[in-house]
């Protein structure tokens, strides 16, 4: 499956490839490109997360991992939208799916040393691989020829060709015998390798590694908010648009964490080399021309003479010095970026996707697993993943994680502006009103004679300052009420009655609030205390959108909304 792209082949094509790779990965452009494109997707996994969120649905975190990163690596290396994560793109899912089957078809052959009489046969796992590796290649080439012709129909407008394959496709023309269709799908493919399952493997054990240590978690989140300041009714868009190289360098402990990660779950946990030459290893070992010399960064990363006593702990302060400042480490003691002339050129790329990603995730949600006694299972494949995924789901009507962010303040803030303005209309609407009317009376009481039109306005203004002395008769009442359960929890049972009441519903699971969704309870209580304060008695409606979900059956769109109060009788009925 990999052909002759830079992971499997040595001499002339690894040197061509590799200059031609490191060209690409050192310039601004595709620098600058690459970070617009995980800013963008960040946010779409973030809105992801929500909508399972509000929908009460269990997810893999690891397989929205795995979309997304293919959806990066995809517009980045080839200037193509897969849509993977939204599920709009079929034709991308196809192939990522057999990309990812023919990928685990793979490892079996380290398995079964009779790999290659069953290729021969055509028969079992290999007959399955060829029919996999037929359609990634049709997918490969057509996605090839395509972007041939579009570079081709542009000329030389530059700012079409940010993307990898482009520059690829421009030497294709300058040596047209050496690089060949084959050599670029070659090309493409391992791009793929390197972008897609290294990355989202990673994020992955990330977060199931400070799930496990939520200090850790809150640490990140911390250092999330003070590198990159912004107002805490954000949107997702916004503040992943806000990151920049600036607030991602500031991010030490998330560095550390990642790199923490990268030590105990490295991406290839098992590597191997062939001899170039007769050699003698440093342990005294006699090796010869064409020998295959395995080592494992997973077992290194537990050596405690390397890591210290606690090797096997998440740790990342290790990698901090004094004054909190990451300090990296020899690359031949942490090899999860290989090392030597084969150092993955990616590397940077690969810290910025994944420190975008937990930056905005971390920083809008707060983690926690489902199960925290079980341990999860690795999957080998060409990198070290969770078995069946890393799931998140609810447990008792509550989602295991939760927004993390007080949106009690700017929520109060709003409707408490929104009551100083309604109280003052209503205020001034009494006075005038008043006015208006006494100055009809005196001109009764005077003799002066007043036309058939004033007594209709007199009239009218009665019966207009009765509806206000009623409405504020009816407002005060209330309040009276809200005071008389102005304790928090009575509050919440209050507003839990009023509900039950009403909708025959007696719990709420989730409160979404300008866009943004609760679920913590003692969160979801505050918010309704203060959405609640002044707007007993209301018409108007307050420029606010809050809904509820319920946990039990599918609620009416009527049922969602706050935006209706209960009436003074339900006041009177539920209070007494």
């Amino acid at each position: 499956m990999f052909g002759d792209g830079i992971f499997a082949v040595d001499g002339d094509k690894w040197r061509h490839q590799r200059k031609l790779a490191s060209f690409g990965f050192s310039t601004k452009v595709l620098r600058d490109f690459s970070g617009v494109i995980f800013k963008s997707n960040a946010a779409k996994l973030a809105h992801v997360f929500s909508s399972y969120a509000t929908s009460n649905e269990k997810f893999d975190i690891q397989d929205l991992f795995m979309k997304s990163t293919m959806d990066s690596i995809f517009r980045i290396g080839f200037g193509v939208e897969l849509n993977c994560l939204e599920g709009s793109g079929r034709h991308g899912i196809e192939f990522a799916e057999t990309f990812d089957a023919g990928n685990e078809l793979i490892v079996i052959r380290y398995l079964n040393p009779f790999w290659k009489i069953v290729r021969y046969l055509n028969i079992g796992s290999e007959a399955t691989l060829k029919m996999k590796i037929k359609l990634v290649d049709k997918y490969l080439y057509e996605l090839i020829n395509i972007r041939i012709q579009q570079l081709s129909s542009i000329g030389n407008k530059s700012s079409n060709k940010e993307d990898i394959l482009s520059k690829f496709i421009e030497e294709s023309i300058k040596d047209p015998e050496r690089m060949t269709l084959q050599y670029l799908r070659d090309i493409v493919l391992n791009f793929v390798i390197a972008g897609k399952d290294t990355t989202a493997g990673t994020l992955s054990w990330f977060f199931y590694l400070i799930c496990k240590n939520p200090h850790v978690q809150e640490k990140i989140y911390k250092e999330v908010k003070e590198a990159i300041e912004a107002d805490e009714d954000v949107t997702f868009d916004a503040f992943s648009s806000s990151i920049n190289d600036e607030s991602l360098h500031k991010m030490h402990y998330l560095h550390a964490a990642l790199s923490e990660t990268l030590r105990i779950f490295p991406p290839a946990a098992m590597d191997s080399k062939v001899c170039f030459s007769d050699d003698i290893l440093p342990g005294g070992y006699n090796v010869r021309k064409g020998d295959i010399v395995y080592y494992q960064p997973y077992a290194m990363g537990r050596m405690e003479y390397l890591w210290g006593k606690d090797a096997e702990s998440f740790c990342p302060e290790r990698w901090l010095d004094d004054n909190g400042i990451f300090q990296p480490e020899n690359p031949y003691k942490f090899p999860a970026f290989q090392a030597g002339p084969r150092i993955c050129l990616g590397k940077e790329f690969a810290y910025r996707q994944m420190k975008i990603f937990a930056a905005v995730l971390v920083r809008f949600f707060k983690f926690k697993l489902s199960d925290e006694k079980k341990v999860v299972q690795y999957k080998v494949t060409t990198t070290l993943l969770i078995n069946e995924g890393l799931f998140f789901s609810f447990i008792n009507g509550r989602l295991v994680y939760t927004v993390s962010n007080d949106v009690r303040k700017p929520l109060r803030n709003i409707i408490l502006q929104w009551d100083k303005f309604r109280r003052a209309t209503k205020a001034k609407h009494r006075v005038d009103t008043e006015a208006h009317l006494n100055s009809l009376c005196m001109k009764v009481d005077s003799g002066t004679s007043i036309s058939d039109p004033e007594i209709i306005e007199v009239k009218d203004l009665k019966a207009s300052l009765d509806r206000i002395y009623a409405e504020t008769s009816s407002y005060w009442v209330q309040r009276a009420k809200k005071r008389w359960l102005k304790d928090g929890d009575r509050n919440t049972r209050y507003f839990h009655l009023c509900a039950s009441h009403r909708r025959k519903v007696n719990w709420i699971s989730s409160l979404q609030i300008q866009g943004r969704v609760v679920f913590e309870q003692a969160e979801i209580a505050s918010s309704i205390r203060d959405f609640y304060r002044d707007l007993f008695g209301r018409e108007m409606k307050p420029h606010l959108n809050i809904k509820w979900k319920s946990l039990y059956g599918s609620p009416s769109l009527n049922i969602n909304s706050l935006d209706d109060p209960f009436t003074l009788t339900e006041v009177f009925e539920i209070g007494d």
